[in-house]
């Protein structure tokens, strides 16, 4: 975020540059300015959003399944290792719940407790994970990344569609990571 902030202070400096060569009044690159730094903190806003369904995403990063369908008669232990008790059986075609990972071993919540367990542990060779789609909301907050920074781009070429001293000649978008490129024009 910080290559943006020294962006927009570059692109500040030229345009006031080149208002000066032009006989563009202060007020009109102040303002100009002000609409560039407001599409700058939507940005980071966005990447913030984005930031943030990532790292949702992630807390699911240990599987990308929230539940095991098992594949043959498997023991459940009490501990993640092969070592650990026995504390139930689990017959083919049972599906549970994943409560956590560890290796090869997934802790997954009984429907009832067994000999005081409510969650037991049984081996990846012995299930099958169910898909769980947590990417959606990385892909929604891109989505919406786009709609927000689009309309922005289109309300500031239409803002800017009558000004005396600029136009925005046309702007694109990208939604990984998010960012925006204006081109305006000077008006002779």
């Amino acid at each position: 975020m910080h290559k943006f902030y020294v962006f927009l202070t570059m692109v500040a400096a030229v345009v006031q540059s080149h208002a000066q060569t032009a006989s563009v009044p202060s007020s009109a690159t102040e303002a100009l300015a002000k609409v560039m730094a407001s599409l700058g903190q939507a940005v980071r806003a966005i990447q913030r959003a984005q930031a943030s369904a990532t790292q949702d995403a992630g807390q699911y990063g240990k599987f990308e399944f929230d539940k095991l369908t098992v594949t043959e008669p498997a023991f459940v232990k009490a501990g993640a290792n092969a070592s650990a008790t026995s504390i139930a059986k689990f017959q083919k075609g049972q599906v549970f719940d994943v409560v956590d990972k560890v290796g090869p071993w997934y802790a997954v919540e009984l429907k009832e407790p067994v000999q005081g367990y409510k969650a037991g542990w049984i081996n990846a060779a012995n299930v099958v994970p169910i898909g769980k789609q947590i990417t959606d909301s990385v892909a929604e907050a891109a989505e919406q990344a786009f709609k927000q920074l689009a309309d922005r781009a289109i309300k500031m070429r239409e803002d800017y569609r009558n000004n005396p001293y600029f136009t925005v000649s046309g702007f694109s978008i990208a939604t990984t990571p998010p960012s925006i490129s204006v081109n305006f024009e000077f008006k002779k």
